[in-house]
């Protein structure tokens, strides 16, 4: 039987210089994973997004990870 290698999450406030940026321009976040997640990972990496300041979640925001944390700064137009 073959070993799970462990996973590492990364979840980090943005860096200060690069909130200096417009937000258009801006490097994307680093891998949040370096492996295959387990939901235990990914449960993780939900609750330290969570713990984030409003700019770093929006620099994480797009990740489907983080589905349902925040609400979408950009939602789809309702069609009456």
């Amino acid at each position: 039987m073959r070993k799970r290698k462990l996973v590492s999450v990364y979840i980090q406030p943005m860096p200060v210089n690069y909130r200096k940026i417009p937000e258009w321009y801006r490097p994307g976040h680093p891998p949040i994973f370096d492996g295959d997640p387990t939901d235990a990972d990914i449960e993780l990496a939900r609750d330290l997004f969570a713990a984030l300041d409003a700019e770093s979640q929006a620099w994480y925001g797009r990740c489907t990870v983080f589905d349902g944390l925040v609400p979408d700064p950009h939602p789809p137009a309702v069609r009456g």
